[in-house]
């Protein structure tokens, strides 16, 4: 990780030059991809331009409910642990209704925080994602 200390120094400048043209060209969105738990650089990643962040790592201690209270306007992507898909449907049930309140409140794509898992069978995947798609109104 780097500090945010380090990040204003040098990462800002180059990320608001970045997002500026990006924004210029009529791109709408700027998403950055940060792992772990990125808390701390939330606040200089948005002064930087970026317009959502993800994967929204759950092992790390990354919360797309709190995130969402602090950062209305931000959006999100991932913030479901990577195993739940491998879970029964129970469990995916179960994991899938922390984050119904910030899928309902937009501008969040939920999914796993990182590639689904090898052992993780067809099945489960529909069941994951067609739950998801239920909470979405689809």
């Amino acid at each position: 990780m780097i500090s945010p200390k380090l990040f204003r120094e040098l990462m800002l400048p180059r990320y608001k030059l970045l997002t500026d043209a990006v924004h210029k060209a009529g791109i709408e969105f700027v998403f950055v991809d940060t792992d772990g738990d990125c808390t701390e650089l939330l606040d200089l990643i948005v002064e930087g331009g970026c317009d959502a962040v993800l994967p929204f790592e759950v092992g790390s201690g990354m919360d797309v409910s709190v995130v969402r209270a602090e950062y209305p306007k931000l959006g999100l992507a991932g913030g479901v642990n990577k195993i739940v898909p491998a879970g029964s449907v129970l469990q995916i049930e179960k994991e899938l209704e922390k984050v119904e309140k910030v899928i309902k409140k937009g501008r969040y794509i939920p999914s796993s925080d990182h590639p689904v898992l090898p052992n993780v069978s067809y099945e489960q995947y529909i069941s994951f994602y067609t739950r998801i798609g239920k909470m979405m109104g689809r």
